[in-house]
Formats: structure tokens, sequence, C-alpha cells
């Protein structure tokens, strides 16, 4: 399997990019459009992943609003209420044994819903803040 090919199918990131994209723009982008854009303008870097940045800079070319925000309840909750989605960077816990990326997108009962690119039964889930906030690493506002 080549290096190429191994990027564009198991990158988080770029499956969360993906996920934001057809929420936000309600278009269909393949996730290899997205992982070509990220690896062209330096958002993906071998050995090392995903470059945050692609949540802010790289939304930028999108069209979109990326904005890194603090790990606080209130500020998620106003974010998802003003429509804005949430990408997650996640520590090891429920999601990750290393490192991965999930789409926070709404408030349901019981807490937030999410999808995770890597399992469907994790995104069927709410997850309380209270369960998430130990296992996040970074977080992006996005919006059109």
């Amino acid at each position: 399997m080549t290096f190429q090919h191994t990027f564009w199918l198991y990158a988080a990131a770029i499956a969360a990019a993906f996920v934001v994209g057809v929420y936000i723009w309600a278009a269909r982008r393949r996730r290899r459009d997205l992982a070509d854009f990220a690896s062209a303008n330096g958002y993906y870097m071998a050995g090392t992943g995903t470059m945050w940045s692609l949540f802010t800079e790289g939304a930028a070319a999108y069209g979109l609003t990326g904005e890194e925000i603090p790990l606080d309840e209130s500020v998620m909750n106003s974010c998802l209420g003003s429509g804005a989605v949430i990408v997650a960077s996640m520590l090891p816990g429920d999601f990750t044994q290393s490192g991965h990326f999930i789409v926070i997108y709404g408030l349901g009962d019981g807490g937030y819903r999410v999808h995770d690119p890597n399992s469907a039964g994790r995104s069927a889930q709410t997850w309380t803040y209270e369960r998430l906030s130990g296992q996040i690493a970074n977080l992006w506002s996005l919006s059109a």
C-alpha cells in the first residue's frame, strides 16, 4: 500500500473535515479531494499527521470560518447553538489509543452528538461534557 493510499484512507482528520464539509456546505466532496488538498497545502506531514491549521487556514480556503476555541462547556454550547460544528482532536480514551478527530455537531438527550469517522456505534451515542472533556486535546469551531 502506498503512502498516498494509506493517507487518504485512514487520516481521521481528513474524514472529520469531510464530515464538516458535507454538514456545512451540503456538498458532496470525496475524502480523497480533501486529502489531496491537505497534502498539497502543507496541512498533512508524513510521520506527524494532520496539522491543526487545517481547521483554521485550511477551512478559510473553502470559505469556512475556523476558530480555535477553549475547552469550555458554555463556549461549546454557544458555538453549536449558533449553527457551527466543532472538530475535536482526541487524546487516548473512548475514541482512540493514540490520537483521532471527531466532529461534535449538536446537543441531544444526555449530551453531545458526535460523528466519529471510525465508529457508527460511538456516533450513535450521546456524550456528556464530563466524559468528553478529559479526552479532548483541542477544539475548533467551524461555520459557513
